[in-house]
């Protein structure tokens, strides 16, 4: 009898472990729970830095810092309806341009590849990581004959 009483209450642990839902956000969940901003923007190959008078004077993989501040505030919140809308952040490029603009995107059918669409030229990206704080994607473009491999990170905002 006192084995059978030792036992109950293993027992009862197990099967409320076993009744427990998992708790894992979908990729949609963590995709459109919040706003992303960039955090980290590469190409490889490196690419020529100019002077401004077009003479190179070395090569960066560091697309971030070749953006303009006014650009590394921008937000991206992607909407469970396939609408995602571009934030221009506190900080606006050109005064005259809207806060917000819309495009749209979608997974493909095992939610490994995000397409998005902001213009009329949709770019597909691989999704190296997806959590509820971090967007990894890359793409490759060819520039001029030459691949380029452009890698984006996001952090939720």
């Amino acid at each position: 009898m006192k084995k059978l009483l030792l036992f109950l209450p293993i027992l009862s642990l197990l099967l409320v472990g076993a009744c427990k839902k998992d708790s894992q956000p979908t990729k949609m969940e963590m995709l459109t729970a919040k706003n992303w901003k960039i955090s980290v923007y590469t190409v490889d190959p490196s690419l020529p830095v100019t002077d401004g008078g077009g003479n190179i004077i070395g090569y960066t993989s560091d697309m971030l810092a070749q953006m303009e501040d006014c650009s590394k505030d921008d937000l991206t919140k992607f909407n469970t309806d396939g609408v995602m809308i571009n934030d221009e952040g506190a900080t606006k490029c050109d005064p005259a341009s809207p806060q917000t603009t819309t495009g749209t995107w979608l997974f493909n059918t095992d939610q490994t590849i995000l397409t998005v669409n902001s213009g009329n030229n949709p770019v597909s990206y691989d999704i190296l990581e997806l959590s509820s704080s971090t967007l990894k994607m890359k793409t490759v473009e060819n520039l001029f004959g030459t691949n380029y491999t452009l890698t984006l990170t996001f952090k939720s905002n």
